[in-house]
């Protein structure tokens, strides 16, 4: 998914005139078909399938629309910093959610990205104070 959400934003900038839409729509569904035979998609009850879709078409789309079009309007950089703040902020909401135990890595590495973040905002803010 990595992969395709990088040539989406790819594509996104470097042909404005390209929806932006149309090109997350493009990597989500390459994405899924990348996927596909590493699992047994159709093995699977309806009540999870709903599940899945509802998944799908509200938190992955709207977030995957939504950073598209926020991704035009900033630096690569913070883009590529707010893409990385996925990975950490996955197991937090696990955690929020539904009290799963996060091991000691997964904090340490989750603890690195905020790290990295937190310090590119405050190069960036001390540069737009000056």
């Amino acid at each position: 998914m990595t992969v395709a959400v990088a040539g989406m934003m790819v594509l996104a900038r470097r042909f404005g005139g390209v929806s932006a839409l149309a090109a997350a729509a493009l990597s989500a569904l390459l994405s899924g078909l990348a996927c596909w035979p590493l699992g047994h998609p159709l093995a699977i009850g309806g009540t999870d399938l709903l599940l899945l879709v509802s998944f799908g078409l509200v938190n992955s789309a709207a977030g995957l629309a939504l950073f598209t079009l926020g991704a035009r309007l900033l630096p690569p950089v913070e883009t590529a910093l707010i893409g990385a703040l996925d990975a950490p902020l996955a197991p937090l909401w696990v955690w929020l959610v539904f009290a799963e135990t996060l091991g000691s890595g997964t904090i340490a590495g989750g603890l690195v990205v905020f790290a990295a973040v937190g310090v590119h905002m405050a190069f960036a803010a001390r540069k737009a104070s000056a």
